[in-house]
């Protein structure tokens, strides 16, 4: 293999990398994925980009975002910067152009994002072309759900944690935040396997559904984690018993059962943090004191077959 072949290699390598992008697959092979540092260069992207946008490889070294850009859309950046300055994300519509200049409407996510150690700004675009607002509706709500628990994704609840906060703002009122984690998932995972695993994740989310009615809607943040926003922080004490309740029972994966135990932190807007990343801390902070306890006061049960 030669070295512009191997360079080729890495650089494809690097375009599907899910940890780069540090967001699932699945968003990878439906959307258009492109990184953009603090320059403004686009430094990376997924084959989807470039097929659509018209470029090769090569070009993503001497491309930037402007040329992407209409100029028509150009005019509204400021209001972008603005957004992404004080929330660290934007969502809308923009007008973009392919190499040869041909307009391409989309919907247009962008996410702050940095590599651990890196102080450098750089920005994660998440395209979606569209061609109808029936297709929009669709696309909106698949980016913003979950693909295994079908419940909202992490995307989504940084929307509406957003959404909450400002409200709060206005409103001078309070909203509550739970962080909820299962003690014992890798145990499970690593002795029935991810099947078992993902399967249960499924019955989870289900059992979290129906401990909280309409009172709180829940998120899957990642892995074995959820979040949990409640409108009303006098109901908390109320959902956590509920929630509790529902995981004293064992769960059955192919006739076995399975003990799942849990643990729950909570914090309350604007009591314990006025941004979204102080109240996920907060409320995680307390979760793994919960844990701690919990391992404490039991021995590890083995997941029975």
């Amino acid at each position: 293999m030669d070295y512009q072949q191997s360079k080729r290699k890495k650089n494809n390598d690097n375009l599907v990398s899910k940890e780069v992008f540090n967001i699932s697959l699945s968003v990878l092979k439906t959307f258009i994925v492109a990184l953009v540092n603090s320059s403004g260069n686009i430094v990376k992207a997924n084959e989807k980009f470039l097929s659509v946008f018209n470029y090769s490889l090569d070009d993503i070294e001497t491309l930037t975002i402007d040329m992407v850009i209409s100029e028509s859309s150009n005019k509204g950046l400021k209001n972008i910067y603005e957004n992404l300055e004080k929330d660290k994300y934007w969502s809308g519509n923009l007008r973009l152009i392919d190499k040869f200049n041909q307009p391409i409407d989309s919907i247009v996510d962008i996410l702050e994002f940095s590599d651990e150690g890196d102080k450098a700004r750089n920005y994660l675009l998440i395209i979606l072309p569209v061609n109808s607002s029936n297709e929009e509706e669709k696309w909106r709500s698949l980016a913003y759900t979950d693909d295994l628990t079908g419940l909202p994704n992490r995307r989504k609840f940084s929307e509406c944690i957003s959404y909450h906060i400002e409200k709060s703002k206005q409103q001078s009122s309070k909203f509550g935040l739970l962080f909820l984690d299962i003690d014992n998932f890798k145990h499970i995972n690593d002795q029935y396997g991810h099947v078992v695993g993902d399967q249960l994740l499924k019955e989870c989310a289900s059992r979290l559904v129906e401990a909280v009615g309409n009172s709180a809607v829940i998120f899957r943040k990642s892995g074995d984690e959820f979040l949990i926003i409640v409108d009303e922080v006098g109901k908390m004490q109320d959902i956590c018993d509920s929630i509790q309740h529902q995981f004293t029972a064992d769960f059955y994966m192919d006739n076995s059962p399975i003990s799942v135990y849990i643990s729950l932190g909570d914090s309350v807007y604007p009591d314990c943090g006025l941004y979204e990343e102080s109240l996920i801390h907060h409320a995680d902070r307390l979760m793994y004191e919960q844990k701690k306890q919990n391992k404490s006061k039991r021995e590890f049960v083995t997941p029975k077959r």
